[in-house]
């Protein structure tokens, strides 16, 4: 096998097609370094915000290769045509896959638990994966549970309006578990 000649290859230039889109990147691109990897949540909100047409797209991003990009955002237009701004960031530069989130399909984590460090997939009111790690939390900060919701609670849910409805039962008995929740008096500061 010869060696690879890294000086013959030709690398083309990344670019959006739209001129005006292009010159949205480039200015863009020269506020942040020249580079747009890890960029694509706020390149998409500024573009979103210069070109009202364009709708944008959370989800993945996975290349022709079969390697992962991972979480990402992008933008379409009326016509349903991708506009990635930061597509540059990607070995073949935009080429492979965009696949839309679904709540229904993908389980993302939206952060750690602060209890066991493991994914937290829980909407907010809980600082712990589960029910065990809110327990464990409320012992040792000597506070009352929080109480999820957690994963679990939404299994059942099929469609996104389902688990919309169960978010909302979950928000509706959270604030009524906060108004009968006894007021702790501060402690007189010291003098």
């Amino acid at each position: 096998m010869l060696p690879l000649n890294t000086d013959t290859l030709a690398v083309k230039p990344f670019c959006l097609q739209n001129p005006l889109h292009e010159a949205k990147r480039q200015a863009l691109l020269q506020r942040c370094g020249g580079y747009s990897t890890g960029m694509c949540q706020s390149f998409t909100s500024e573009f979103a915000t210069a070109f009202p047409e364009l709708r944008r797209v959370p989800g993945f991003y996975r290349c022709r290769d079969g390697w992962n990009g991972g979480e990402h955002w992008w933008l379409v237009d009326l016509q349903g045509a991708v506009i990635d701004p930061t597509a540059d960031q990607f070995p073949d530069q935009g080429q492979g896959t965009y696949e839309a989130y679904s709540p229904a399909k993908h389980k993302v984590p939206k952060g750690t638990c602060m209890c066991c460090g493991g994914a937290k997939y829980a909407s907010e009111g809980s600082s712990g994966c589960s029910e065990e790690c809110d327990q464990e939390l409320a012992r040792e900060y000597g506070c009352r549970m929080q109480g999820g919701p957690y994963e679990c609670d939404f299994e059942d849910a099929q469609t996104d309006a389902e688990l919309m409805a169960m978010g909302l039962k979950f928000a509706k008995i959270a604030a009524l578990i906060e108004m009968s929740a006894p007021v702790k008096k501060a402690e007189p500061a010291c003098a």
